[in-house]
């Protein structure tokens, strides 16, 4: 496959641009990222609280974070909370010493359906049971009790399965089939064609796998006829991940070592290919696996001269396998014999791991595609373990032509894997080298080294020159990365609050000049107030509340009618039979007394901000912190909280006191006043009123008209 040329002089592959490549033993993570493939790691017990629920457990089936397993000690069946330990508890009226239809012996196999009723495979009785969710009703029973290969009866089932619309797989184990029953006892075909089907599990596309002596045979879901067999030395049980991984345990004999859990992977085709084989360190055989999103996984092991089983963790990833290989497509420069330049990695690169690069260049794309691979490979790590961000990268050591291929070989430590996240291939070659004289490119072999020497620091200053170019947003507000908030911030001598959104500093850094500009004023006091404390506010300066009287010159403004010529106090002057005693009076000349009227408060502004009763102090605290912050030193400031309360004529300012739609609880010495903004009940006089039919309240456009 050729993949078309792209603008701009680069390639750029990833999990949205496209990879244009395939990979082996390498996995794609939730992010689009290629790594080794993961492998199950070491077993660890299980702690008390959840190991302790089960005796001797033999199946396990999954609820959500409810764990229900097969009890062989006294055949029960036991549940617990994985999310709540020491919620266990034994399902009552279902198997232990009772006879008959409720009665297990020696049951194998436990599956959870989607409405939480529960299948067992009652293996001893040769039958399947059903029973409901709590309170556990018996729904059916299937198998006359006596071993039969007829259709819908059994001969030791050992497994069962549940499909999401209900239908149950069961492995008839001594019939060596297995067979699909519907939720109401329709049996469909069985599958046929085992030597001794052991366990069964069904993946969330509705894959069948069954263990079955050495293998494990896959079924793609409706279909009778196997889509592909695994081999699987003494496999023993099977579990699906929720993204449809495969994991099979594996049993002990005396030429293969026990502690085994393979992993597949599912590929589009519906096929399954290997991934690895996780060594779990114990020397004891695995007789169940099931997938949580907890624990990974949990397993039953068991060693020959063990008294009872135990109960294991295991890890999914908890290894990697030893390489994996990332091959691209033919690459298209749309250049005739170019000479590619280099290969920029995106990766994160653990210590003791590395990215080996090999490169085939052509002008034949056929011929290319087919080409064995150079044995010269570069490895490339993380050039600073100490800056993640860097990024490793490496010369096209190819010679000309259109055409490129590469290879990127992973090789991890088994702990640790490289991890990709994009790739560039940059095209032509641009290197320092064109800016020398001549005489340095006319040897092949000392050119092909100068450009490799000059390649080291051009990679440096390559680097500068891309934060050069992006320079620009760092100091744009809507565009700068939050990590450089303060930063920016700090530029401006600018606070944030860091219980702001991120919307919210985007916008205050962006008004942060036009904010510097109204500093000081009544409406940047009101724009910070919004901002810091969250409230809408007003500021009202005092100097103009006040009004110049000039007697005979005012219309009917006349000396005694409210106009207040100068302040009584705020000066101390001496006034008879006021301030006229001596010491409680000053004696000076600034300001003079008919300018006093002027000067009176000029210094004093009121901020009336709406507040919320039940939240007024902690909201006048917030206040207050930024109008300290942000007024004239020499100003003095006076706080008034305004609950929204309408009165027409003491106050109703729409937005400040008074909200349309809310309601305000009134309190008795708090809120309300009895007889100004609070009435209990209907005095005798209004009583009387409203028997002649007639309302006191006052109602728009009945008896009351707003002017």
């Amino acid at each position: 496959m050729t993949a078309t040329a792209q603008t701009g002089g680069y390639w750029f592959l990833d999990s949205i641009a496209g990879w244009q490549g395939t990979g082996a033993m390498l996995s794609l993570n939730s992010a689009g990222d290629y790594a080794v493939d993961g492998l199950p790691g070491v077993a660890t017990p299980l702690k008390a609280g959840v190991a302790d629920v089960f005796q001797c457990p033999v199946a396990f089936a999954l609820q959500g974070s409810l764990l229900y397993g097969l009890d062989d000690h006294g055949n029960h069946i036991r549940w617990t909370d994985l999310d709540n330990p020491g919620s266990e508890k034994t399902l009552p009226s279902i198997g232990g010493r009772e006879k008959g239809f409720r009665g297990l012996a020696q049951a194998r196999g436990i599956a959870v359906l989607s409405d939480g009723a529960i299948a067992l495979a009652d293996t001893r009785h040769h039958q399947v049971k059903i029973f409901s969710p709590f309170p556990h009703a018996l729904l059916a029973v299937w198998g006359s009790g006596k071993p039969s290969a007829a259709p819908g009866e059994f001969a030791w089932p050992w497994s069962v399965a549940a499909a999401p619309c209900g239908a149950i797989h069961v492995a008839d184990r001594r019939n060596r089939r297995v067979q699909r029953i519907e939720r109401d006892g329709t049996v469909g075909k069985p599958l046929e064609g085992f030597s001794d089907p052991i366990k069964v599990a069904l993946s969330p596309t509705g894959t069948l796998a069954v263990v079955d002596k050495g293998r494990v045979v896959l079924f793609v879901a409706g279909k009778d006829t196997p889509r592909q067999s695994l081999d699987v030395p003494l496999a023993t049980c099977l579990t699906f991940d929720g993204d449809g991984y495969l994991y099979v345990g594996a049993g002990v004999d005396s030429t293969i070592s026990g502690g085994l859990v393979y992993k597949f992977a599912p590929q589009p085709s519906g096929c399954y290919r290997v991934m690895g084989i996780g060594v779990l360190g114990v020397e004891e055989n695995i007789t169940e696996i099931v997938w949580t999103k907890e624990f990974n996984l949990l397993g039953i092991v068991r060693g020959k001269s063990a008294p009872r089983p135990r109960i294991c963790s295991i890890a999914t990833n908890g290894s990697y396998a030893p390489q994996g290989a990332f091959e691209s497509n033919v690459l298209d420069s749309g250049v005739e014999s170019c000479q590619w330049h280099r290969i920029e990695l995106n990766a994160a690169i653990p210590a003791g791991t590395y990215i080996a690069v090999a490169t085939l260049t052509g002008n034949d794309p056929k011929a290319l595609a087919s080409a064995p691979w150079q044995t010269q490979e570069l490895n490339l790590t993380q050039p600073d373990p100490k800056r993640p961000d860097q990024k490793p990268d490496c010369l096209v050591q190819s010679g000309p032509g259109q055409y490129l291929r590469f290879r990127l070989r992973f090789v991890t430590n088994t702990a640790a894997s490289p991890t990709l996240h994009s790739i560039k291939t940059f095209f032509p070659r641009q290197s320092y080298l064109q800016y020398l004289p001549a005489i340095y490119q006319e040897d092949d072999v000392s050119r092909l080294f100068l450009e490799r020497f000059l390649s080291i620091f051009q990679t440096s200053f390559d680097s500068f020159d891309t934060s050069i170019d992006r320079i620009s947003r760092l100091f744009d507000p809507m565009s700068t990365p939050a990590a450089t908030y303060q930063w920016l911030a700090a530029w401006l001598a600018l606070p944030l609050d860091p219980s702001w959104s991120d919307a919210q500093r985007r916008t205050v850094l962006k008004n942060a000049f036009n904010a510097y500009a109204l500093r000081g004023t009544a409406a940047g006091l009101e724009q910070s107030i919004s901002d810091y404390a969250g409230a809408k506010a007003g500021v009202v300066e005092h100097f103009k509340l006040r009004q110049l009287i000039v007697v005979n010159d005012s219309p009917g403004v006349t000396l005694g009618g409210g106009g207040r010529l100068w302040s009584r106090d705020n000066y101390m002057r001496e006034q008879t039979g006021f301030h006229s005693r001596v010491g409680h009076f000053a004696l000076g000349g600034e300001p003079a007394p008919d300018v006093e009227p002027l000067a009176w408060g000029a210094n004093e502004f009121s901020v009336f901000f709406l507040a919320d009763p039940y939240s007024a102090p902690a909201a006048l605290a917030k206040v207050t912190a930024v109008v300290e912050r942000e007024k004239p030193a020499h100003t003095k400031a006076n706080y008034r909280p305004v609950f929204p309360r309408m009165r027409v004529g003491v106050q109703s300012t729409i937005g400040i006191d008074t909200s349309v739609g809310a309601i305000t609880n009134i309190v008795l010495s708090g809120l309300g006043t009895l007889g100004y903004d609070s009435v209990l009940g209907c005095s005798r006089a209004e009583q009387g009123v409203r028997g002649m039919g007639a309302v006191t309240v006052p109602r728009a456009g009945v008896n009351s008209r707003l002017l």
